[in-house]
């Protein structure tokens, strides 16, 4: 066999074997001393020292306050790291089959207001604000498309709303970071004025740009923007249409639904896992029957089944009692949660027969939860399978059960 083609074969061989992962983006903030807020790009993120996630890479606004301090103004760049550039990025979020976590972590010292500082006749403060205000106008025309996109997050942190006829213009700009970046600026200086120009950015010709704007909407909550979200759940662009469906889950109109469900069929498994997690948002037994169905789709199960557990429909119990026997602990102990959330005693005969198992894990996982559930009608099931019981790990656990049953 040549060896030029060997690679490829380790490529499919690989192929064979792998199992969806995704990525998680988290920022962690601090200050010295602790009890600062904190807003991130124009939203209240709690109170120092605080972690959260965030969907995009690029300029970032920081305010943070506390009384008796200097209030802390600054914009940060979030670099994206090297398999947050394609193709490696479409790896990284569908086909890679551990979880990876990027987390960024910023410091910043507080200093107490000065006596004098605070004592500032307002009209010098005045004076500095519009001098500010100018140099930022000035910079959204500069060459420089880096210097345009530190300028509107300046105007952001600046807050001055004389400043929005100009972010209107630079909806233009050639750059996509700077159009992405009015989105959020025009958000927060404006809130839900800003919704017309942000349904226009819908339409933008920059996947990432209509990502950004998608996700300010998804901010302001506001149900007319559901139809334009809907249209954009058939984007060509695997993220515009994963983050479409994000928007639609937090915004909550039932509106969508039937137009999710549509979507557990994408051929992506990270737009098919949004689904699921904004039907679980939704929580409407309409989603059940789609999502009973989606359970068999191994990419995407622990999400399904973390959403039928919120929507607490009965009927979705049988269907959590067959994936106890799943490869993945993580979907056992969530389909585990699920059946003693929902499930009555008749789950018991259902459980008897995954006593019996041919995956020790699954008669583990099995016994484990007919322990917890207390339903002294397992006892004799649980006996009569550690008779013949060989593996250790579910001796172990069948003993526990048998034990915990017994004291009731």
């Amino acid at each position: 066999m040549s060896r030029r083609f060997l690679p490829i074969l380790v490529c499919l061989a690989a192929v064979l074997f792998i199992t969806t992962g995704c990525v998680r983006r988290i920022i962690t903030i601090d200050t010295e001393p602790h009890g600062a807020k904190v807003y991130f790009n124009g939203a209240d993120k709690g109170i120092t020292p605080v972690s959260f996630e965030f969907t995009s890479y690029g300029y970032m606004s920081l305010r943070l306050a506390k009384e008796g301090f200097n209030e802390l103004n600054t914009v940060e760049k979030v670099k994206a790291p090297k398999y947050e550039y394609f193709p490696v990025d479409f790896i990284a979020d569908n086909v890679y089959p551990k979880n990876i976590t990027d987390e960024r972590k910023f410091f910043y010292r507080l200093s107490r207001i000065d006596i004098k500082e605070q004592e500032k006749p307002f009209e010098e403060i005045k004076r500095d604000e519009d001098r500010e205000l100018s140099l930022c106008i000035k910079n959204l025309r500069d060459k420089d498309p880096f210097i345009r996109q530190d300028a509107v997050l300046r105007l952001a942190v600046l807050g001055r709303k004389d400043a929005v006829p100009y972010l209107l213009e630079s909806l233009k700009d050639k750059e996509p970071q700077v159009r992405a970046n009015c989105a959020n600026t025009l958000r927060i200086l404006i809130g839900k004025e800003s919704l017309n120009s942000l349904i226009g950015l819908l339409n933008d010709k920059d996947p990432y740009v209509r990502r950004r704007a998608i996700n300010e909407l998804e901010v302001l909550k506001e149900k007319e923007v559901v139809p334009h979200l809907i249209k954009l759940l058939n984007d060509k662009n695997i993220r515009v249409r994963g983050s479409s469906v994000e928007a639609l889950g937090a915004i909550g109109d039932k509106d969508a639904l039937s137009a999710i469900v549509k979507l557990l069929r994408d051929k992506d498994s990270s737009v098919r896992a949004s689904c699921a997690v904004a039907l679980g948002k939704l929580d409407d037994k309409y989603a059940v029957p789609y999502l009973i169905k989606a359970i068999n789709d191994k990419y995407i199960r622990l999400e399904v089944i973390v959403a039928l557990k919120k929507i607490r429909d009965k009927s979705a119990v049988p269907y959590f009692v067959r994936t106890l026997r799943d490869f993945k602990v993580k979907i056992r102990d969530e389909s585990a949660k699920a059946i003693k959330e929902l499930a009555d005693e008749s789950v018991v005969e259902s459980l008897r027969a995954r006593l019996n198992d041919n995956r020790w894990a699954a008669r583990e996982s099995t016994a484990n939860l007919m322990g917890e559930l207390k339903f002294k009608k397992s006892l004799p099931y649980l006996k009569a399978r550690l008779k013949k019981e060989k593996n250790k790990h579910v001796k172990t656990a069948l003993e526990n059960a048998i034990s915990s049953l017994e004291k009731i």
